[in-house]
């Protein structure tokens, strides 16, 4: 889901892959277990916001960070209303010391220490203010440093595709609709490239403004770099 807001570039957000009407309804996983986002685009207003949110007539990048703060406490919780996330933020401390009871499902040990952690992310991604939620990049960081290390990932970029700048210059719905479905496919048709290559790990994300990350070997990683208007970028390399 947060692949599906990143920007690679932060610092020239020209044209900002923004998902204003993320929710729970919306979410759907795989039969492998990665996420989809369905009926979303760039220009669809929320059902998120509300009072004490910024941008209630104007969806923005941070708007989506919040919506997917909510999306987060709402499968760890099942609160969905903003208004009771300063109640979550209250109580944050006897929640870790297992005071009261919290999360919708039975966490212990690791398990526990993760849904600890990605409750820190989800009311980060909350805080009233825009200037005080994470950058988007960050929160990427946050959740790949929570998964497994054996795999590699990579960042993929389209930037030369000819097809793909086309439907990125359309400002319209259905040039951004079509912009999802181009970049899903594509997405899919890069990875069963890569199959030959050696065992596909799995999928880690949605596409994002200007590709998509996957968990992949090495190996996979240079047969995607000799693909036409490809640009496979490291993750521990700076994204341009």
């Amino acid at each position: 889901m947060i692949h599906a807001q990143l920007s690679p570039n932060d610092q020239n957000n020209m044209r900002m892959n923004v998902r204003g009407n993320i929710k729970s309804s919306y979410t759907i996983v795989n039969t492998d277990f990665t996420a989809r986002l369905s009926d979303y685009g760039f220009l669809l207003l929320t059902d998120h916001c509300t009072e004490g949110s910024d941008h209630q007539d104007h969806v923005s990048q941070k708007l989506g960070i919040f919506n997917f703060g909510l999306v987060v406490l709402e499968v760890l919780t099942g609160v969905s209303k903003p208004g009771h996330v300063m109640f979550i933020r209250a109580a944050k401390v006897m929640i870790r010391q297992r005071k009261i009871m919290f999360f919708e499902f039975d966490a212990r040990g690791i398990d526990r220490k993760q849904a600890l952690m990605v409750l820190d992310i989800a009311l980060s991604c909350t805080n009233m203010l825009p200037e005080d939620r994470p950058a988007i990049g960050q929160i990427l960081m946050n959740l790949v440093a929570m998964g497994s290390t054996r795999t590699e990932l990579y960042f993929v970029f389209l930037n030369y595709d000819p097809e793909y700048q086309r439907l990125r210059a359309d400002q319209t719905k259905k040039g951004a609709y079509e912009l999802d479905l181009y970049l899903s496919k594509k997405h899919d048709e890069l990875l069963a490239s890569t199959l030959q290559a050696g065992t596909y790990k799995k999928t880690l994300s949605l596409v994002i403004v200007d590709g998509f990350a996957v968990e992949i070997t090495e190996t996979q990683a240079n047969v995607l770099r000799s693909a036409n208007g490809v640009r496979v970028v490291e993750k521990n390399q700076e994204l341009p």
